[in-house]
């Protein structure tokens, strides 16, 4: 009768001891390798004022991708997101705090940053595609700030 118990208790005690509840997640912080490292977005206006949204990505000291929203001649929602992701053999480097791109015919833009939060620069778009309503020839200055990086929680 006392082997009948024990054999009972052990493995309830060995129940109990074992952890049924999942194990905590981490936080874990990814800190860039260049103080520039990160998404951007800022603003510009063409010399007639129209109004352009720059957007690029920066990592490990490589612009990986650059596009742009605006209005185009005739009022209609226009974009650029041609380059929203550089092939790897034309990704500008950052040289010092800021970098030079001719990325094709249709853009070149310039960048310097003046701190790790906040940088400013330089577009010239030639636009000239199928669809009319977008196309042009736009230069603008533009400034723009890093974008707030959500923490990768690891499970």
């Amino acid at each position: 009768m006392k082997k009948i118990i024990l054999l009972l208790l052990v493995p309830l005690f060995l129940y109990s001891c074992s952890s049924s509840s999942p194990a905590p997640t981490a936080i874990v912080e990814v800190r860039p390798v260049s103080p520039y490292d990160g998404s951007w977005q800022g603003t510009g206006l063409t010399d007639d004022g129209n109004q352009f949204i720059v957007s690029f990505r920066v990592e490990n000291s490589l612009v990986l991708g650059i596009s742009y929203q605006y209005d185009g001649p005739k009022k209609v929602p226009c974009f650029n997101t041609h380059y929203f992701t550089i092939p790897k053999e034309q990704r500008p480097r950052l040289q010092g705090a800021g970098f030079i791109s001719q990325l094709g015919a249709d853009m070149n833009v310039t960048a310097k940053f003046a701190s790790p939060d906040s940088a400013s620069g330089h577009l010239i778009a030639d636009i000239d595609y199928r669809y009319e309503t977008c196309n042009g020839k736009f230069e603008l200055d533009w400034v723009a700030t890093k974008q707030p990086q959500a923490p990768v929680v690891e499970v």
